[in-house]
């Protein structure tokens, strides 16, 4: 008998010698046993170019006020579609449905269809979010360029229906944390050092807001706010242990809009401001 195919190593081989994107946006769990199981660059839309392109508070906002409305629509048409985000690129959304419920959502992305509209909408973009234009045009070589779309709506078609076999198959019995608890944690370890809401999260994944604060306050023992300023303080010590960089360039770094905030928050858990733990750090 076949061995089933983790469902990562079958989007690693559909990944060889192309640039396009696969990401499964789970917003019901179903990827948690371990034939679904996913790294992390599989799970967030994840490329040198999108990276690129969020690097601004705006920047990060349009793209995934994109992304959420992308997700609210497979989620109530249920239908796979094909459209284009504010950069101009192609993206295919293939929904995955199980008992007629809409469990997660592929996207295939970081396509090129038309160069030309790619590049209006990249001097578009970057005149509203203060994103390079120069350095998104760095980035064009990293996209896929094939022109075929019916290609990769084959392709999603042919992810769904792989999905929807391992669900099957896999064994849900041992769950140990909420997937919403999860892919809070995924979204906030991916991006702690941009502007985050519990609203952004909630809206991201489909889940009431307060719901997602409380699930999240019961399984972790902290806040979702708490969570992230224990994981931005700890990417601070870091930085301030290995570079000379300003503590008000730290602050920035690692999100914290406002360094008089930061240093309290610093203190708070290490018992001591950013500019003495880097001096005691040099002492040790």
């Amino acid at each position: 008998m076949t061995e089933t195919l983790q469902l990562q190593k079958v989007i690693d081989l559909l990944h060889v010698n192309d640039r396009f994107h696969i990401c499964i946006h789970d917003i019901s769990g179903f990827t948690q046993p371990e034939l679904l199981t996913l790294r992390v660059e599989t799970y967030i839309h994840s490329s040198l170019f999108c990276e690129t392109a969020k690097k601004t508070a705006k920047g990060m906002k349009r793209c995934f006020a994109c992304k959420t409305r992308a997700v609210n629509k497979a989620i109530n048409t249920g239908q796979p579609y094909q459209g284009n985000c504010p950069m101009g690129l192609s993206e295919t959304v293939v929904p995955i449905m199980d008992n007629e419920k809409t469990v997660g959502i592929i996207f295939i992305g970081n396509i090129m269809a038309d160069r030309e509209k790619a590049e209006k909408k990249i001097r578009h973009a970057a005149a509203l979010t203060g994103v390079s234009e120069q350095e998104l045009r760095e980035m064009l070589p990293t996209l896929c360029s094939r022109e075929d779309a019916d290609y990769f709506m084959q392709l999603g078609l042919f992810l769904r229906d792989y999905i929807k076999l391992l669900i099957r198959q896999a064994d849900y019995s041992k769950q140990e944390e909420h997937w919403a608890v999860q892919a809070a944690k995924r979204y906030i370890d991916s991006y702690f050092n941009k502007k985050i809401t519990i609203g952004d999260i909630a809206a991201f994944y489909h889940i009431n807001p307060t719901y997602l604060g409380r699930l999240f306050k019961k399984e972790t023992g902290i806040s979702i706010a708490e969570h992230l300023n224990i994981l931005r303080v700890k990417k601070a010590r870091k930085l301030l242990r290995t570079t000379g960089m300003p503590v008000i360039d730290v602050s920035m770094n690692v999100g914290f809009e406002n360094v008089t905030y930061f240093n309290r928050i610093f203190k708070e858990l290490e018992g001591m401001t950013p500019v003495l733990y880097r001096k005691s750090d040099k002492i040790k």
